[in-house]
């Protein structure tokens, strides 16, 4: 894929969340991005799709939002959620950056430049179906 061809537009059933997944997966290492920035509303499935991506990378720990604790650390991936975060920035959380994709709720509340990355906002239409638009941006 190049430049030209996003944003990418899905609509997917929920449990079709595992073909995002994949899809997200295969972008980040085409382009080597190491941050994937989600944006939705409350309920929107932030969550889900970082737990659908960890389950393709080989997660074998439960993921849980980070809602009250900010960050949780697993095998491949960080998981933060900046919505309650005190900080301005993930300075405080970068020693945990390295060799893992991050994936961060909430990153619209950050004060923060991030390199080459993937956002994505999900949009909850109805119970059953979700709008993911994917970004690539430098």
């Amino acid at each position: 894929m190049n430049k030209e061809e996003f944003p990418i537009k899905l609509i997917k059933k929920k449990d079709e969340v595992v073909l995002v997944a994949n899809l997200v997966l295969n972008l980040i290492r085409s382009f080597e991005v190491q941050f994937i920035l989600l944006k939705g509303d409350i309920g929107s499935g932030k969550t889900t799709l970082v737990k659908e991506i960890a389950k393709v990378l080989g997660e074998t720990s439960n993921i849980i939002s980070p809602t009250f604790n900010k960050m949780f650390v697993y095998q491949h991936i960080v998981h933060i959620d900046a919505y309650h975060l005190d900080s301005q920035t993930l300075d405080s959380f970068e020693d945990y950056f390295e060799d893992k994709i991050v994936i961060i709720e909430w990153a619209e509340k950050l004060n923060q430049k991030f390199p080459e990355r993937l956002e994505i906002e999900i949009v909850h239409l109805n119970d059953e179906t979700r709008q993911y638009v994917i970004d690539w941006k430098r």
